[in-house]
Parts: C-alpha cells; structure tokens; sequence
C-alpha cells in the first residue's frame, strides 16, 4: 500500500476551485525519517493554514523532521507573511 501526503491547496489560475496537491512518500522501511505520525502532523498543519490558524499550523510543522524539505516550504511560507494570514484568506 502506498503512503500519500498531502502537500498543499492551489487555486491555478483561471480556475474557481482549489485543487489538493499530494505526493506520494516512501514507505517507513524504506525512509524512516519520515513516520506515519509526522505525516499526520504534516497534514494537520495544512489543515490549520487553510483555516487560517497559521500560528498553530507554525508549532505543528515543527513536529515534523528538519529534513523534510516540503515542510520547510510551508513553513517559511508561514514566516515570510509573520504567522498571520493575510486580510481576505480563503485558504
């Protein structure tokens, strides 16, 4: 069985309805760093952003390995705007 994770939420532009990113991640034997419970935090912390909770999603995306470069995406995203969503978030 393969594990997905889901990475983000874009609206492409043209497009009225977001559309959810996910990836597919190897498995625990194959890439240990990365468990079940770090994706999940992973995923909660997606979630919190997309509800404009960004300040929580910041503490539950340091949950995650240092390593784990699409975590690092989402988290100097959070950074770069000061842990605060911008007026008129839609997620």
């Amino acid at each position: 069985m393969a594990r997905t994770r889901r990475v983000a939420v874009v609206k492409p532009y043209g497009l009225d309805t977001a559309l959810s990113v996910s990836e597919l991640v190897p498995p625990v034997a194959e890439y240990p760093q990365l468990t079940d419970q770090n994706v999940a935090d992973y995923e909660a912390a997606l979630d919190e952003l997309v509800a404009g909770k960004w300040a929580h999603a910041f503490e539950l995306l340091h949950r995650v390995p240092p390593d784990d470069q699409v975590k690092d995406f989402l988290t100097v995203f959070i950074a770069q705007r000061n842990r605060t969503p911008p007026p008129g978030w839609d997620g």
